[in-house]
């Protein structure tokens, strides 16, 4: 296969059902507001998909933030029993 993989949005393990909710409600936010015709809309769906901007990020950074403890804990328990495997 030539060129670059395509990028899965499910491979992102680290994210939680609730995080992937709130994207797709996001995304069904700013679907709505393309299609929206009227000045008026616009800038009612315009605030409503940066509040939900907001709370995706908000969410992704706690995500990200488990992620990486949970790793290091990981790290830190093979690092006890002496598993030079698991570390490296």
């Amino acid at each position: 296969m030539l060129g670059n993989k395509k990028k899965r949005k499910r491979d992102k393990n680290w994210i939680s059902a609730e995080t992937w909710s709130l994207i797709n409600k996001r995304r069904e936010i700013n679907e709505k507001k393309g299609a929206a015709r009227s000045q008026r809309l616009i800038e009612k769906l315009s605030v409503e998909y940066s509040l939900a901007n907001r709370q995706v990020r908000k969410n992704l950074r706690k995500n990200q933030r488990m992620h990486y403890e949970n790793l290091a804990s990981h790290g830190e328990r093979a690092a006890i029993r002496g598993e030079q495997s698991e570390l490296y």
